[in-house]
């Protein structure tokens, strides 16, 4: 039986960690983007079960980033969970029409974001946690930083 996996696009450290440990130790395969153009090449490649969306993103905004996905012949069927400090009230307050299963404000617990995952893709197989590797984090490859002068230490 082929792992229900969640891909969490989400540029903030602590967020990813606490929203993928909670996935990851309940079953689900899980796989990180942090920014939005690593994301739509990720669901791409990997096509998830759902996809855990962070709204402000760099390089792609989240709001862009779901319009392609659901315009993408290959990621349209994917259930998205918005994920993100914005108010629903700012885009309309009408998830559903946004193209979201499920808008969720932060902050938001875990365990609530757990529930909406397994209720709409239903739970992951138990046995599945302890033959999982830990996801990996994928982003946009940054350009090179430019060269900064470098000043000698002080004499001892």
């Amino acid at each position: 039986m082929a792992k229900k996996t969640v891909l969490v696009i989400e540029d903030n450290g602590g967020d990813r960690v606490i929203y993928g440990n909670i996935l990851w130790y309940n079953g689900f395969d899980v796989a990180f983007a942090v920014d939005g153009q690593a994301a739509l090449r990720v669901a791409k490649e990997r096509r998830p079960n759902l996809i855990l969306l962070d709204l402000q993103l760099p390089l792609l905004h989240g709001s862009e980033l779901s319009s392609m996905l659901k315009q993408d012949d290959d990621t349209k069927d994917i259930p998205i969970v918005a994920l993100t400090g914005r108010r629903l009230s700012e885009f309309g307050g009408n998830a559903a029409v946004l193209g979201y299963a499920q808008f969720l404000e932060k902050p938001v617990s875990p365990l609530q974001v757990l529930r909406v995952v397994e209720n709409l893709i239903g739970r992951a197989h138990v046995d599945q946690a302890h033959k999982l590797t830990r996801p990996e984090l994928l982003s946009t490859p940054a350009p090179p930083e430019p060269p900064t002068e470098s000043t000698p230490p002080p004499p001892a």
